[in-house]
């Protein structure tokens, strides 16, 4: 069932207002993307006094595959087991990338005077990997092998999934990140019963639960998200990837989201360089369309960079680039100080 009211309320200042996506863990990506000097444009925008300000306060990793193992739809060519499920978790808590080294960066940065705002947790989201309708190869939960064909076998694997990356978690005890929600990667076809227990089981954690379907099954999902259990639903507006869409589809996916309580959605990838599409101007579109509905001023917001979009704008040598990156990074540092509040 979904989470009561009142657990709602007090959870609310918990969750991120700024949540960027994190791809990390497959072998088509680099670990060291998510190490070091690398996560400080994430991290904090430094401004020419010296001092700096905080970004993004939301962390969502996931995968989608890992060489030919699939963690979602039909990326990667075969499912992928339990012990790759293991391994795509594993890999968020390396001893120098991702939710490891976010933490020791944001140690360094929290330590260092010149911070504009008062540091705060920053907010760690997993996601789910999905469960496979017809594999019968992924391995066994308390002796007993699943078959995926059957439902009650698909919900065991991910509470073990849920169970697992909570503990991997718990153990790194980490000081200055937290974990407060799990998201469900499908974002297309539904199996209501599964996503009711799984959300369930994640609220009995005393976790959140997201999810972010794309435009063109909102009409599937129209006011219902919140009765599937979801806690919020970022939805897609797919019109940074689809050069057939006009500008219109800005207007027309945020008229959904403020119709049916969804949280809006930035979407941009290295495409936005000038040396690659030169599509930065559909990311200024998106930034445009968001101010004029009131998004900056009043909604969470998630923001997705495919691999790493974001640092690659930041570190390009064309002024072009950097004034985007500016210019969002700007957006956020200013939305962290007004509404990010314990």
């Amino acid at each position: 069932q979904s989470i009561s009211n009142n657990q709602r309320e007090n959870k609310q200042n918990n969750e991120p207002w700024d949540m960027v996506l994190i791809y990390s863990g497959g072998a088509n990506r680099v670990d060291g993307w998510f190490g070091g000097k690398y996560l400080d444009p994430y991290i904090m925008l430094e401004k020419e006094d010296g001092t700096f300000d905080w970004l993004f306060d939301g962390f969502l990793f996931l995968e989608i595959r890992d060489g030919e193992k699939s963690f979602f739809g039909s990326h990667g060519e075969k499912p992928a087991n339990k012990e790759d499920w293991k391994s795509y978790a594993d890999k968020f808590f390396m001893p120098d990338y991702n939710i490891t080294a976010l933490n020791n960066r944001l140690e360094m940065y929290k330590s260092k005077n010149g911070a504009t705002s008062p540091f705060k947790k920053r907010k760690i989201i997993i996601g789910i990997p999905e469960a496979k309708e017809g594999q019968k190869d992924w391995g066994a939960v308390d002796g007993e092998n699943l078959d995926f064909d059957v439902e009650e076998d698909r919900i065991v694997a991910y509470k073990w999934f849920i169970d697992y990356a909570k503990n991997q978690f718990d153990a790194q005890n980490y000081g200055n990140v937290e974990l407060v929600a799990f998201y469900w990667i499908q974002e297309g076809k539904r199996i209501e019963n599964t996503i009711l227990e799984v959300s369930e089981y994640i609220h009995s954690k005393d976790y959140l639960f997201y999810w972010i379907p794309h435009l063109l099954g909102a009409s599937n999902v129209d006011n219902n998200w919140e009765e599937l259990g979801f806690d919020r639903a970022y939805l897609q507006p797919g019109y940074f990837y689809r050069t057939d869409k006009h500008y219109n589809r800005l207007a027309e996916s945020s008229e959904l989201v403020k119709k049916y309580g969804f949280t809006p959605y930035v979407e941009f990838s290295p495409q936005a360089l000038k040396r690659r599409n030169n599509w930065g101007y559909r990311l200024y579109n998106t930034i445009d369309v968001f101010n004029e509905h009131g998004f900056w001023d009043s909604y969470p917001v998630g923001y997705y960079q495919s691999s790493r979009a974001w640092y690659q704008m930041f570190i390009s040598k064309n002024k072009e680039d950097r004034d985007l990156y500016y210019r969002l990074a700007e957006i956020i540092a200013r939305r962290q100080k007004e509404f990010n509040i314990e």
